[in-house]
């Protein structure tokens, strides 16, 4: 099964779609993840809807990024509209990978819910978000970030450096040497 989803990638034929949706559901998290890999490889826009039911119940990190690449390329309106909710979830985990996922995705349209991300209670999620906010590589996202250069937490300090040195083009150095 694992070979046959591997190939449903590379064939990319939109007739693959209807078998590789139920294999969102396999016990084999490989096989789960190649299947949502395929499917948004294949490009077809009826994958969107098993793909997003999908979404709000994932646990795993790889599995979330997956679904989100392929729903981006499929269905970015859709994608959008469903990773507000993710981002929001009661569950911290959810919500790290959420962030990690838009910081992946590099899109302006993440900004916001990212900068929404840098009041979250877990320090966890504001870690991943000012990450994410460092890739997306929106300027504009440097003023959200200057506060968390003097963070008490270690880990926050250091991503903002080097997402504020990102975001600079490289021209705030200074901070990574102080």
């Amino acid at each position: 099964v694992l070979e046959a989803t591997e190939a449903s990638a590379e064939l990319r034929s939109p007739r693959l779609v209807q078998p590789l949706v139920p294999l969102m559901e396999h016990p084999n998290s490989g096989i789960r993840n190649k299947a949502v890999y395929a499917l948004g490889l294949i490009g077809d826009k009826s994958a969107a809807k098993a793909l997003l039911a999908r979404l709000p119940n994932v646990r795993e990190a790889r599995m979330l990024n997956n679904i989100a690449f392929a729903l981006e390329r499929l269905d970015r309106a859709a994608f959008y509209s469903s990773i507000r909710q993710v981002i929001e979830h009661k569950q911290a985990i959810i919500r790290l990978n959420a962030a990690f996922v838009l910081g992946d995705v590099k899109r302006p349209e993440g900004l916001e819910l990212l900068q929404k991300a840098l009041n979250d209670a877990s320090d966890y999620v504001k870690t991943s978000a000012i990450v994410a906010l460092g890739k997306i590589g929106a300027p504009a996202a440097a003023s959200s970030l200057e506060g968390f250069v003097n963070s008490p937490n270690l880990s926050i300090r250091q991503e903002a450096i080097y997402a504020l040195h990102a975001l600079s083009g490289g021209k705030k150095s200074d901070l990574i040497y102080q």
